[in-house]
C-alpha cells in the first residue's frame, strides 16, 4: 500500500507537469465515460432493476391473442378466465380511462384513471405507504366509491397533505373517498394518476357484447407453476370459449405473458444497441489517448533508461505506468459522472414518453460501480501499450536510441495498429449512423394517410354522471363543434374516437349480410372509429371510391352507413365491390335513454378511404371502419381543428 501511494503521488506530479496533455486526456475521457455512464443509467433503470412489485417473476398479464399480438379481452371472457383457470393465486382486471378531477378551488385536471379489481395491490405485492389499498368487496356494485391517489398527484394537487385520507374528491362529478396514497414512482399501469375499484357496467355484462374487448388482467402464478404452464392453461380456456361462443370468440386465443416482458416490450435491442454505440466511442477515446501516451512515453525514454539502469524491474515500471493511466482515467470518470448526471436529467425531462420506467432513470450505486469499473478497465486499456514500451529491459539499446536520436520501430507498429483500430471503430459508428439516417428519411417519406399541417387537436373525457346517455353526449359535441366552426380562420372541425397516434383503439368482429358467419380460418376483425363528417376534411383523408357520409346522415334517426379503409377492402373484399354491402359490427349501443335493448353498430358501406397510420409510421395497416359520430357517440373523444 505504501508503494501504491508513492506511485499515485508520482503519477499525479507527472500529470501536473504536462497540463496540456492532461486536460485533453481528461476531457476526452470525461465525454466518453459520461456518455457510457448515462446510457448505462437508462439500462439500469429500465432493464436491470427489478420491477417494483413483490416477487415480480411470478406476475403475468392475461389477455386475448390474435395473430401473434396481445389485445384486450371482454369482461365476460375475463370472468371465464378467472373462474376456470387453475394456475393462479388470483386475478384482477384492469381498464383505463381519462377522467376529470374537479370539485375544489383549483382548476379541473385531466387524469389517467385505472379501474382495477379489489385485489390489484395485493396481487402485485405493493404496499400503500399512506392509508390502504382496496378491501375485498370494494369492487362490488353496492360498495362505497373509494380511490387511491398516486404519489405525484398527491403532492402536486394536494400539497402532500396527509389529512387527505378519508376526504372526498370529485372524479367526473362523482364523489370518491380517498383511502390511500401509492408509493412514489408507482404508476402501473400506463402512468396512472389514481386507481378506483372496477365496477362492471351493464353493457359489459350483456351476453351480446362478448365481442367488445376493452380490458386486460394481471395475475399471480401459484408457487410451483411455471409461466409456460399458466399460458397453456389460459390457452385451453380460450379454446373452450371458441367452441362455446363461436360468434364472438372465433379466432381469439388466450395468453399469459410475463409482466416484465409486457412492460419492457421491445426496448431491449434498442437500448443495448445504444450502449454498444457509446462503448465504441469509449474504445475510440482509449485508442486516442493510448497514442498520446505512446508519444509521451517516447519523450520520457531517458527517464525510463536511468530507472532501469538503477535496478527498477520490468514489473515495477509497468505498474507505475498503469497507475498513471488509471489515475488519469479515474479523474476523467469523476468529471464524466458530472456530465452523466446532467445527461440523465435531460433524458428524464425530454426522453421518449414511450420508454418504460423513464422516470426511474437515475445515478445510483450500481451506476457508480459501473463507472469506476469502466474507468479502471479503460485506464488499463490505454495505458498497457505505453507501459510495455516503457518497461523494455534492454538498457544498452535504450541508451543507443537516446544518443542516436532514433525511434523504436515497435512504437511505430503499435501506433499504426491503434490508429487502424480507431478508424475501424469510427467507420462502424458512421455506418450505424448512416443506417439510422436512412431509416429516418424513409419514415419521413411514409404517407400517413392524412395531412397534419395547420391541424390542432386535443381530447375531452365527459363525466358519465352528466353524460351517461348518447343524446347528452351528442348534444354536447354538436354544440362544441358549432363553437369551433364559428372561430375565425377555421377550415374544418372533426370529432373522432381514437385520432391518429392516440393509444385509444376499439376493435371488434363484424359480419357481412349474405355471407357465411366467420370461422376460425376466416376471422373478420376491424378497428372502429366513430367520426363526424368533418373528421375526413380536417385531416385531408383521401377518398378512394364512393363518398363520405354527410352531416344529414350524422344523426341517430337516419339509416346507418359506414366508410371503410383500403386495407378493409384488400383483406375482405379482394374480388368484390364493397360499396352497397351491409356489415354488422360486434358492438351494441343505445341511442336513447328509453332504449334498453340497444342496436347493432354498422350499416351500409358507402365509401372507401385511404389507409391512415393509426399508431406508428412503420405499422402495417389495420382494417378500419368509420361510423357517423351522431349514430354512435362516445364520451371520450378528440377534437381536430384545421385552420388557416
Amino acid at each position: 500500500m505504501e508503494t501504491l501511494i508513492k506511485d499515485v503521488r508520482y503519477a499525479a506530479r507527472k500529470l501536473t507537469r504536462t497540463p496540456g496533455f492532461t486536460l485533453v486526456a481528461i476531457a476526452t475521457l470525461a465525454l466518453a465515460i459520461g456518455a457510457t455512464t448515462a446510457m448505462f443509467s437508462v439500462l439500469n433503470a429500465v432493464l436491470f432493476r427489478p420491477l417494483p412489485f413483490g416477487n415480480p417473476e411470478s406476475l403475468v398479464q392475461v389477455s386475448s391473442w390474435v395473430k401473434g399480438k396481445s389485445m384486450p379481452m371482454s369482461a365476460l371472457d375475463y370472468m371465464d378466465y378467472r373462474d376456470q383457470s387453475h394456475s393462479f393465486v388470483g386475478m384482477a382486471p384492469m381498464d383505463f380511462n381519462n377522467v376529470n378531477l374537479t370539485g375544489d378551488a383549483l382548476k379541473p385536471r385531466r387524469l389517467n384513471e385505472a379501474a382495477v379489481g379489489a385485489r390489484f395491490f395485493e396481487l402485485l405485492g405493493v404496499s400503500v405507504p399512506l392509508g390502504r389499498g382496496f378491501a375485498p368487496g370494494e369492487d362490488g356494485k353496492t360498495a362505497a366509491k373509494v380511490a387511491v391517489l398516486s404519489d405525484a398527484l398527491w403532492r402536486s394537487r394536494f400539497g402532500a397533505d396527509a389529512s387527505i385520507i378519508g376526504k372526498k374528491i370529485a372524479v367526473d362529478g362523482e364523489p370518491f373517498t380517498v383511502v390511500g396514497v401509492a408509493a412514489p414512482r408507482f404508476d402501473f399501469p400506463r402512468k396512472s394518476d389514481l386507481w378506483i375499484p372496477m365496477e362492471w357496467q351493464g353493457w359489459q355484462l350483456d351476453p351480446t357484447n362478448r365481442g367488445a374487448h376493452s380490458l386486460t388482467a394481471i395475475a399471480r402464478v401459484k408457487p410451483g407453476v411455471t409461466a409456460d404452464a399458466a399460458r397453456r392453461d389460459v390457452a385451453a380456456i380460450a379454446r373452450r370459449l371458441v367452441a362455446q361462443y363461436p360468434a364472438s370468440n372465433t379466432g381469439f386465443e388466450g395468453t399469459a405473458l410475463r409482466l416484465d416482458d409486457v412492460i419492457l416490450g421491445n426496448v431491449r435491442p434498442a437500448l443495448f444497441s445504444m450502449l454498444g454505440a457509446v462503448a465504441f466511442v469509449l474504445l475510440i477515446a482509449c485508442a486516442n489517448i493510448a497514442n498520446l501516451m505512446l508519444v509521451r512515453a517516447a519523450a520520457q525514454q531517458g527517464e525510463m533508461t536511468i530507472r532501469t539502469a538503477l535496478g527498477a524491474s520490468r514489473g515495477r515500471l509497468i505498474r507505475q505506468s498503469i497507475t498513471e493511466s488509471v489515475l488519469l482515467s479515474l479523474v476523467g470518470a469523476a468529471t464524466g459522472t458530472a456530465i452523466a448526471a446532467w445527461a440523465v436529467n435531460a433524458i428524464v425531462a425530454w426522453g421518449p414518453t414511450t420508454l418504460p420506467r423513464l422516470q426511474e432513470v437515475s445515478i445510483d450505486w450500481r451506476v457508480l460501480a459501473f463507472t469506476v469499473t469502466v474507468a479502471i478497465i479503460a485506464g488499463i486499456l490505454f495505458g498497457l501499450a505505453p507501459a510495455l514500451f516503457a518497461a523494455r529491459s534492454n538498457v544498452g539499446q535504450m541508451l543507443r536510441q537516446n544518443t542516436g536520436g532514433t525511434t523504436h520501430g515497435g512504437m511505430h507498429t503499435t501506433r499504426r495498429a491503434l490508429i487502424t483500430a480507431e478508424i475501424a471503430l469510427a467507420v462502424v459508428l458512421l455506418m450505424g449512423a448512416g443506417l439510422l439516417i436512412r431509416s429516418f428519411v424513409r419514415l419521413t417519406n411514409v404517407d400517413p394517410g392524412f395531412k397534419a399541417a395547420q391541424v390542432t387537436t386535443f381530447s375531452i373525457a365527459l363525466p358519465d354522471v352528466k353524460y351517461a346517455q348518447e343524446p347528452q353526449i351528442r348534444a354536447f359535441t354538436t354544440q362544441l363543434q358549432e363553437k369551433f366552426e364559428q372561430l375565425p380562420g377555421t377550415r374544418a372541425v372533426g370529432i373522432v374516437f381514437g385520432r391518429p397516434f392516440d393509444p385509444q383503439r376499439m376493435r371488434t368482429t363484424f359480419e357481412v349480410d349474405g355471407w357465411p358467419e366467420s370461422t376460425p380460418d376466416n376471422r373478420r376483425l376491424s378497428e372502429v372509429h366513430p367520426a363526424s363528417p368533418g373528421f375526413f376534411k380536417a385531416l385531408s383523408v383521401s377518398l378512394v371510391r364512393g363518398r363520405f357520409y354527410t352531416t344529414d346522415e350524422d344523426r341517430p334517426d337516419r339509416a346507418p352507413v359506414v366508410v371503410v379503409n383500403q386495407e378493409f377492402v384488400n383483406r375482405y373484399f379482394k374480388d368484390q365491390d364493397p360499396i352497397g354491402k351491409h356489415i354488422k359490427l360486434g358492438i351494441r349501443h343505445t341511442r336513447s335513454a328509453s332504449d334498453t335493448v340497444g342496436v347493432d353498430a354498422g350499416g351500409e358501406i358507402i365509401g372507401i378511404v385511404a389507409n391512415v397510420k393509426q399508431m406508428t409510421l412503420s405499422e402495417e395497416p389495420m382494417a378500419t371502419t368509420y361510423t357517423p359520430w351522431g349514430q354512435m357517440p362516445i364520451s371520450d373523444f378528440s377534437i381536430i381543428v384545421n385552420s388557416t
